[in-house]
């Protein structure tokens, strides 16, 4: 009988994409072009809209109208009717009962670390710890994005170190150094953005760290040699980008500083590629795509020393102290005013791409999944997890 294998595909919800969303479909189309012998048994509620199609995938719609109730009762009881060799869920939550070996994501441990929703969120997140070791514990293999991340799950969940999976994420097969000066020029024209411009792409919240670095653009701008640069937000403008809009406004950087709104996924390339520098200032990041991205099309990158970001930039990327705008700007600066370190950091950042995208995520994910399924098969199938 061919292997059956189940994913959780709720978070390809209509209307929105996601991180966890793109980590999915990248997963999907692989499966779809390279597994043909494998039965995927995608599990969808009524939100779900997913685009793909293929032969071997046997979509499952569930209704869910309490979370915990889809995920503990109506799940496990599909799969059981399924008879599912292996489960891949793409976050932390699975049943806590399966009938066979469930492979859990958990992309890092953001939500535990720093708090912006005030004591009611963090007391929430304090009392699913419980819930995520007992998950953590019963799981085949927890999958994780980085070293970091793994040593952040074993320290607060107590998980099992030997089914800790590190699987680092590749970047897009469509993104790679932008030759065509008429497609960067169309991208410029669109966005708005100058010749010159530094470039952040990522989201507003509180960790990403945005304000610092809007505060090393305004030390730079005092310099006259860097006046001609504008400071490029990439992302989805929401109610958190105002306090960094009033701080763009008070450091009189209106004009050189702006917000791109929402990127369409075939500019990324030609917004990266033309950008002199791309920042990323975070202080917490389970990966940090962006700068894996960003170094795939030949931009150089300077990033925070925080977290996973100096283990996945390996030595490619300029580290800063994110929560010091004067090392930022210092960072900054020998970049957009030395081509001989600018084209150093250019061909490492290729070179860090290339080792990293050297395996398929995708096929990594599959080998994990392969695994746990012989395992179960050896016994631990029908079992809790």
């Amino acid at each position: 009988m061919p292997m059956r294998i189940g994913v959780d595909i709720r978070e390809l919800a209509d209307g929105k994409m996601t991180g966890i969303g793109r980590y999915l479909l990248h997963f999907l189309k692989w499966a779809a072009r390279e597994r043909t012998e494998v039965n995927f048994f995608l599990y969808a509620n009524q939100f779900t809209r997913l685009s793909l199609e293929a032969q071997n995938f046997r979509v499952r719609v569930m209704p869910e109208k309490i979370t915990f109730l889809w995920d503990q009762v109506l799940l496990p009881v599909q799969l059981k009717k399924d008879r599912i060799n292996a489960f891949l869920s793409p976050y932390y939550k699975a049943p806590i009962f399966s009938p066979c070996p469930a492979c859990i994501t958990i992309h890092d441990l953001l939500f535990l670390e720093m708090y912006h929703g005030g004591v009611r969120e963090k007391m929430k997140n304090l009392l699913f710890i419980p819930l995520a070791m007992l998950i953590s514990r019963r799981a085949a293999r927890i999958i994780t994005d980085s070293h970091f991340s793994k040593a952040d799950i074993l320290r607060r969940l107590k998980a099992d170190s030997g089914k800790v999976e590190v699987v680092y994420i590749n970047t897009s097969e469509g993104l790679f150094p932008e030759k065509d000066l008429a497609e960067s020029e169309r991208v410029r024209r669109k966005y708005g953005v100058g010749y010159k411009y530094i470039l952040y792409i990522g989201n507003f919240k509180a960790h990403k760290n945005v304000g610092a670095l809007v505060d090393a653009f305004r030390l730079l701008q005092e310099e006259e040699v860097f006046k001609d640069y504008s400071l490029v937000l990439g992302g989805n403008k929401d109610a958190r980008a105002t306090a960094i809009e009033k701080k763009i406004r008070d450091s009189g950087l209106e004009g050189r500083a702006l917000f791109t709104g929402h990127l369409e996924e075939s500019d990324l390339r030609g917004l990266y590629s033309a950008a002199s520098l791309f920042v990323f200032p975070s202080l917490y990041e389970g990966y940090g795509l962006p700068v894996m991205e960003a170094m795939a099309c030949g931009t150089p990158v300077a990033c925070s020393n925080r977290t996973s970001l100096p283990e996945i930039a390996g030595g490619a990327a300029v580290l800063f102290d994110p929560e010091n705008p004067g090392d930022m700007a210092e960072a900054i600066r020998p970049i957009l005013l030395d081509e001989a370190k600018r084209g150093e950091l250019i061909r490492k950042g290729l070179e860090r791409v290339r080792k990293l995208n050297e395996k398929p995520c995708p096929e990594r994910l599959f080998e994990i999944l392969l695994s746990s399924a012989r395992q179960g098969q050896g016994g631990a199938a029908g079992n809790p997890i």
